[in-house]
């Protein structure tokens, strides 16, 4: 009786052991690769004019994610972000500046899936350049003057637009 009681006491370390180390490897396995581009969508307009810092941003994912002949993540998929910081208009055309963080995605097991910051350049700036400036440069101190009194535009990305982001860990993001 000793025998089976050890064989089973065995058994069940070598199972446990097997639960507790196994979903590392798969997961190692079983995840998205680094650098996998995913198209997300605005699903709430944001904008210089009310967005603080801090505020939680949602996206969606809107073409299913695919490589390697395998759906990793699906479209419709919610992908989540944080406005990082805000700065309104200024004085002299002074355009404000909207940053945003892309924190993760949801793959097609829920999983959370982080994603690399995204660098928008120009992408999110208002249009044209700061009134001001232009003033300076054409009428001189008098621009310089009434510059003071011009303020530029908000910054607002539009429920809808459209942004690649990337799978976090690649090195060219």
């Amino acid at each position: 009786m000793t025998t089976g009681s050890s064989y089973i006491r065995s058994a069940a370390a070598a199972l446990l052991a097997a639960a507790l180390f196994a979903p590392a490897a798969v997961r190692a396995d079983h995840s998205v690769p680094a650098g996998t581009p995913v198209m997300l969508q605005f699903m709430d307009e944001v904008s210089t004019k009310t967005a603080k810092k801090g505020d939680r941003l949602q996206f969606r994912v809107y073409t299913d994610v695919v490589h390697g002949g395998k759906t990793w993540i699906k479209q419709d998929a919610v992908a989540e972000g944080i406005v990082d910081s805000v700065k309104r208009p200024g004085r002299f055309g002074k355009k404000g500046e909207l940053k945003i963080r892309l924190e993760n995605v949801h793959d097609v097991n829920g999983v959370r899936v982080p994603l690399d910051p995204y660098t928008s350049g120009k992408r999110f700036d208002s249009k044209g350049p700061g009134a001001a400036a232009g003033g300076l440069v054409v009428l001189g101190p008098v621009g310089l003057v009434g510059g003071a009194f011009v303020k530029g535009d908000h910054v607002t990305v539009e429920k809808g637009t459209r942004i690649e982001a990337k799978v976090a860990g690649s090195k060219d993001h």
